[in-house]
């Protein structure tokens, strides 16, 4: 693409579908050239957003590092949509396709930028806790009214990563990831309320786990020969440490209104 830019001219090829091109493959810097170097007015520039919207960086990920591919589709998105004024004709065009498609980078940038405020939190979460999507997770709580939100299902869902048990076969479902642990830290962070969590449903899980793991009868439930996975234990550590916060909290304003009532007393 390099080379056609620079050796052939420019008004004699077909300059939309090299743009388009560049826009899919996240060249920014070939972008960039071309919007320099040609008549903007001869550009699709729409075009191009849309597809710069649906460009899965993992699909090129031969080609180049993921985090970089990432960094950059995201620079072509942000490029293209400063470019126009009707923004909200742009977005009219992807909206629906990018929170069909789940794709949380660019979901998170439009939402960053003051846009889809009205889509349904609700559901964005949970599937934002479902796949570990950390800075979309983080950036909801910090900015949605809680009452809008499924907090405890969205609790379930980032819990769901961690080793399931089967019957007969050992197997791994959605081994629990870091991401997913992080997202269970920053509900925490924000909420603070343990009766927004099934604490209790998830550790009787991870305890009937351990029961089956120790288990020899091959028709009870175990789980893959790879035992406890550190992330399963690191969940259950940080679903013991919310109970004791909590427990130490209720404690501490028991206490208080105690000491409030004799005072009245």
């Amino acid at each position: 693409m390099t080379w056609i830019l620079l050796n052939l001219p420019l008004d004699q090829i077909p300059i939309n579908e090299v743009l388009i091109t560049c826009c899919q493959q996240s060249k920014i810097h070939h972008v960039k050239y071309i919007f320099h170097e040609v008549d903007n007015a001869q550009l699709d520039i729409k075009g191009a957003f849309v597809q710069a919207c649906r460009v899965v960086p993992k699909d090129i990920i031969l080609f180049h590092k993921l985090k970089e591919v990432e960094l950059n589709h995201l620079m072509i998105v942000d490029y293209l949509f400063k470019m126009k004024d009707d923004k909200e004709s742009y977005l009219s065009l992807v909206v629906n396709e990018i929170f069909e498609k789940k794709k949380s980078d660019i979901i998170l940038y439009f939402l960053q930028a003051g846009y889809c405020m009205n889509t349904h939190m609700k559901n964005i979460l949970i599937e934002a806790c479902r796949y570990g999507q950390v800075q979309l997770v983080q950036w909801i709580l910090g900015n949605v009214e809680h009452k809008d939100l499924d907090i405890k299902s969205a609790f379930l869902e980032a819990c769901n990563g961690m080793i399931y048990v089967g019957r007969k076969k050992p197997f791994l479902k959605n081994h629990f990831d870091t991401n997913k642990l992080v997202c269970v830290a920053i509900m925490w962070h924000f909420i603070q309320d343990v009766h927004f969590f099934e604490i209790d449903t998830i550790l009787k899980t991870i305890t009937k786990t351990k029961l089956c793991m120790s288990s020899s009868d091959s028709d009870v439930y175990y789980i893959d020969s790879d035992t406890e996975s550190s992330s399963e234990v690191d969940l259950e550590t940080w679903l013991l440490y919310i109970q004791n916060i909590n427990q130490t909290m209720k404690c501490k304003f028991d206490s208080s209104v105690s000491i409030t009532e004799e005072n009245k007393n």
